[in-house]
């Protein structure tokens, strides 16, 4: 529905087997919750505006039901007839157990700078801060890095960066006794090798 030259209600597009694809609900132009459907009629994706131009993106697995993602992102209306999402805020990833992945920060699409949490099998195993753009198999860490023993909430190592390229890092015994203390360059191997 058009109100004074701007969306203002529901909006359905169709695949071409009659299906729904989405459907919308725009207020004053600006799309307030969506719904996203695969061509079997089950449940892609879904967005949810929290304010403003702000919401949240949750993505399903094939299934439709177990979630994949919760992403908090920006909407940009910049190029017209678009809606482009830009992740701002905390995102977070599930394996198809339910089980947490990852915390990953943006801030206008750019991790770096901002605090990391990867899981393994839904417990926290690394945690740093990300000195890169980009998330995806880019883990550069900077200013600290901790890695957590498998299942437990044990620290195994905990890393501060002295300066670029060089780490001051203690090694934990699973009972929790400093098992070792070493100057190490960057991470970014060991969290790939893990994920």
């Amino acid at each position: 529905i058009v109100k004074n030259g701007k969306m203002d209600g529901f909006s359905k597009l169709y695949y071409p087997n009659g299906k729904l694809k989405e459907k919308k609900f725009y207020k004053n132009d600006i799309v307030v919750e969506f719904t996203g459907y695969i061509q079997n009629g089950k449940l892609d994706r879904t967005f949810k505006q929290t304010s403003g131009m702000n919401g949240i993106i949750t993505g399903y697995y094939e299934d439709g039901k177990t979630k994949s993602s919760e992403m908090n992102v920006k909407q940009d209306y910049s190029k017209k007839g678009t809606i482009s999402y830009i992740m701002d805020g905390e995102s977070r990833a599930y394996d198809k157990q339910g089980r947490l992945m990852g915390i990953v920060n943006y801030k206008d699409n750019k991790m770096y700078g901002l605090p990391q949490k990867l899981f393994k099998n839904g417990q926290l195993k690394y945690e740093y801060v990300a000195s890169s753009e980009k998330g995806g198999s880019d883990f550069e860490a900077m200013k600290y890095f901790k890695e957590y023993f498998d299942n437990s909430d044990r620290l195994k190592l905990d890393c501060d960066e002295q300066s670029k390229g060089r780490w001051h890092c203690r090694e934990y015994s699973k009972n929790g006794q400093l098992k070792n203390e070493f100057t190490s360059p960057t991470f970014a191997l060991q969290i790939k090798r893990d994920n």
